[in-house]
């Protein structure tokens, strides 16, 4: 347990999550002949010590210098839209072939991206006024053409009710 805590504390601390194998085992096995001689539970607290060390933010979240957002005028009737000025959906990681679980994230963030893509044209689609004002054109036309039929409908009827009775 002692040596990967120690490895994880250095790769964290180096930010640097390939560093030399053999370099980190010596090290790590000096530290120990040091720490072995120790009684049990500061043993186990040098290795909480070790594995609670902090990741740096700039580390992990380095992707998100790619959303940065920019605000979009609009005209009075809609609010503020934020849009993503610089947006790579496909950015490509460097993953070891060994990785699997890197992959696996990596497809992850992939389809949570083109999902983000997706959803903001669909939003920007949804709050555009040119789009408003056409579907309500549309439907107004769309009423206008079944009030018309309703009218059609009710006249036929009102003539074949006439033809009826001219019959009898």
């Amino acid at each position: 347990h002692f040596i990967n805590a120690f490895a994880y504390h250095e790769m964290v601390t180096n930010t640097n999550p390939s560093l030399l194998k053999s370099k980190l085992l010596e090290e790590g096995n000096k530290k120990w002949h040091e720490i072995k001689k120790k009684e049990y539970d500061s043993i186990q607290r040098e290795i909480q010590n070790l594995l609670s060390t902090p990741i740096p933010l700039q580390a992990t979240f380095g992707f998100a210098k790619n959303l940065s957002m920019s605000k979009i005028p609009t005209s009075s009737n809609q609010q503020l839209i934020l849009r993503p000025s610089t947006f790579s959906p496909f950015h490509e990681y460097e993953i070891f072939p060994n990785a699997a679980a890197q992959k696996a994230e990596c497809k992850k963030i992939k389809i949570a991206k083109t999902k983000i893509i997706e959803l903001e044209s669909l939003f920007n689609l949804a709050t555009d006024i040119k789009n408003k004002n056409i579907i309500n054109e549309c439907s107004k036309k769309i009423d206008a053409l079944k009030q018309r039929a309703n009218n059609q409908a009710r006249m036929v009827a009102k003539k074949q009710k006439q033809l009826s009775k001219e019959d009898i």
